[in-house]
């Protein structure tokens, strides 16, 4: 007898929900644990721990600290020079979910952007 075999959209499927079904939703876990989860399924540690390191960065803070406005930053070093447009195309998308404008200065060999959000 034949068993069924799954495709990579059923097998991400099934995983997804098994994981969702039994997961405490405070359930984290670390790059260790993700890449021994990986290797049974032949899958590279060390691609693992670089698909782990280029996931965006959420960051949720509260309007103020010790009664002073607050401040976010998020560094991306990446390990190439960008172009003129891809430097565009990500300040497009900071624009486009933050929904502000925000100014842009040449800062040594990078960029910076700044906006003014309602929690300052």
């Amino acid at each position: 007898m034949n068993e069924k075999k799954y495709s990579e959209d059923e097998l991400t499927a099934i995983l997804g929900e098994a994981a969702t079904q039994s997961a405490n939703a405070d359930t984290t876990y670390s790059v260790a644990d993700i890449q021994r989860i990986a290797r049974e399924a032949d899958i590279a540690p060390d691609l693992v721990a670089h698909v782990a390191a280029s996931l965006p960065v959420r960051a949720t803070i509260s309007s103020s600290l010790l009664g002073e406005s607050a401040s976010v930053q998020l560094v991306r070093h990446v390990n190439r020079s960008t172009t003129p447009a891809e430097m565009s195309a990500a300040i497009a998308v900071a624009r486009e979910r933050l929904g502000a404008m925000g100014t842009t200065v040449t800062v040594g060999d990078g960029l910076e952007w700044r906006y003014d959000s309602a929690m300052t």
